[in-house]
């Protein structure tokens, strides 16, 4: 019978494996590949698992709509704050210039507007990121999942 020594090892080492089996390596679109995805806008970041070219053209369309706490939903153009707390906690949103529960890109420590369709031309080579344009700390209240298509254009 294994003692208690063997059992913690053996459970460490099964969870190591579990968690390795998670990690996905990033992809490269070739020109006219898409990938599609879902965005979850209770996360800060969602990877998209595709690493994209500065000067490279994508398309960027999302559909479906998501929410904030228990404000009426919205697509992912999101919507301008209408309360007071919004109105005030403007400036604690990822991009205070734009609306509330908007789609944005990121790719390293820039980001970019997307909405429902933008073609998207990052600034930077890296990792391609998705979140909705939420106040720092609130995005635990949002539920909802927005599908996201990329598309390499060039």
């Amino acid at each position: 019978m294994p003692n208690f020594k063997t059992f913690l090892f053996l459970s460490f080492f099964c969870s190591f494996l579990s968690f390795g089996q998670q990690i996905q390596q990033s992809n490269t679109l070739k020109v006219g590949e898409s990938i599609v995805l879902s965005v979850n806008p209770k996360k800060r970041t969602n990877l998209a698992n595709i690493m994209v070219e500065k000067g490279q053209r994508y398309k960027i369309t999302a559909k479906g709509q998501w929410q904030d706490a228990t404000f009426p939903p919205t697509d992912a153009n999101g919507f301008v704050g209408f309360t007071l707390p919004m109105k005030v906690g403007n400036n604690l949103k990822v991009l205070p210039e734009e609306n509330y529960m908007m789609l944005l890109a990121q790719v390293g420590k820039i980001y970019t507007p997307i909405g429902v369709e933008r073609e998207f031309t990052p600034q930077n080579s890296g990792e391609l990121n998705f979140l909705t344009n939420d106040a720092r700390f609130f995005f635990g209240s949002n539920h909802g999942d927005i599908e996201v298509t990329v598309e390499r254009l060039d």
